[in-house]
Formats: C-alpha cells, sequence, structure tokens
C-alpha cells in the first residue's frame, strides 16, 4: 500500500512537473509574442513619426515654394505694368507721329496743288501770250484765219492740261499709297497693343 502511494505521489509530482515546464513554456512564448509586438509598434511608432516629419518638411517646402512663386509673381506683374506703361506712352507717341505725317503729308498736297496749280495757270499765260504773238505774227505772215489760230491754241491748252492732269494723278496716287502704308503701320500697332493688353488680362 505504501508503494502505490509512492508511485502515486511520484506520478503527480511527475505531472506537476510537466504542467510547470509547459506552463513555463507557454509564458516564454507570450513574453516572446509580446516582446516581438512590441518590437512591432515601437517600429510602427517610429515609422509614423517619420512619416510625420517628412510630411512636415514636405508641407515647409511647399509653403516656400508659394512663397517663392507668390512673389514671382508679383515681380512680373510689376514688370509688366512697367512694360504697359512704357508700351502704353510709345503708343501714343507713335499715333502722334502718325497724325503729324499724315497732316505733313495733307499739307503737302496741299501745297503741290496750288504750286501746280500756279504753274499751270503761269504756263498757260505764257502760251496764250506767246500762241497771241505766234497768231498775229503768222496772221500777219501767212493770214491765217481767226478759227485756225484757235483751233491751234486751243488743242497746245488740251496737251498742256492733260499734262498737268497725269503730273497730279500721279503725286494723289503716290500720297494715297503713302497714306495706307501709314495707315497699315497704325493699324498693326493698335493690334499689339490689343493682344498685350489681351494677354496681360
Amino acid at each position: 500500500k505504501g508503494q502505490v502511494q509512492v508511485a502515486a505521489l511520484a506520478a503527480q509530482l511527475q505531472m506537476a512537473n510537466d504542467n510547470r515546464d509547459k506552463v513555463a513554456h507557454q509564458l516564454a512564448e507570450a513574453l516572446k509574442r509580446r516582446a516581438e509586438v512590441e518590437a512591432g509598434m515601437a517600429a510602427m511608432e517610429e515609422r509614423m513619426l517619420a512619416a510625420t516629419e517628412q510630411a512636415r518638411q514636405a508641407a515647409e517646402a511647399a509653403h516656400g515654394r508659394e512663397a517663392r512663386l507668390l512673389q514671382e509673381l508679383e515681380e512680373s506683374r510689376e514688370c509688366l505694368r512697367v512694360k504697359e506703361g512704357s508700351f502704353k506712352t510709345e503708343l501714343e507717341a507713335g499715333e502722334r507721329q502718325f497724325r503729324e505725317k499724315v497732316e505733313e503729308m495733307e499739307a503737302a498736297m496741299r501745297a503741290n496743288e496750288s504750286k501746280h496749280q500756279v504753274a499751270l495757270e503761269e504756263q498757260a499765260r505764257v502760251l496764250k501770250e506767246r500762241w497771241r504773238r505766234e497768231i498775229t505774227k503768222s496772221r500777219k505772215e501767212r493770214q491765217l484765219d481767226t478759227e485756225e489760230a484757235a483751233q491751234i491754241h486751243e488743242m497746245e491748252l488740251h496737251k498742256l492740261k492733260r499734262q498737268h492732269q497725269a503730273e497730279l494723278a500721279e503725286l494723289k496716287r503716290r500720297a494715297a499709297v503713302g497714306a495706307e502704308r501709314a495707315r497699315a503701320e497704325h493699324q498693326q500697332a493698335a493690334a499689339e497693343s490689343a493682344a498685350l493688353r489681351a494677354a496681360m488680362a
């Protein structure tokens, strides 16, 4: 009977040792998993801190770029305002020069027309006087009748008038070409001004 009890106690002791080993193993596994979880949490926290720092630096860089862009934009606007003022001044000066040029051309045309008219009248007067003398002389020398002399005189006058009209037409044509060229230059300058103002808007 004593041996049976000793065997039972030994079996119980062995079972207790086995249970102790099993619990110790489970505890070691639990501690291992806990350490792994803590290491994973620490690594995750470190990654989150790094990501937060990276995001902060990116935000600061973006803010810096935005500030530089705003400064460059303001500088560009100021430069554009200066250029616009300069171009406006040049455009006004060009328009003023164009108007003055047109006025000078018109005045020159009127002066030339008046000059040609005076020259024509003078030539006609000289021609009439010359033909008057020649007709008088011819009447005496050749006894030309009045009708023939008048026809000759009329032919000369028509010839001189056609010549003057041709010269006047050529002068007007040249003036018109010059005025058209000046108008084209003015229209081009106005178009460039409108395009620049549209771009600035």
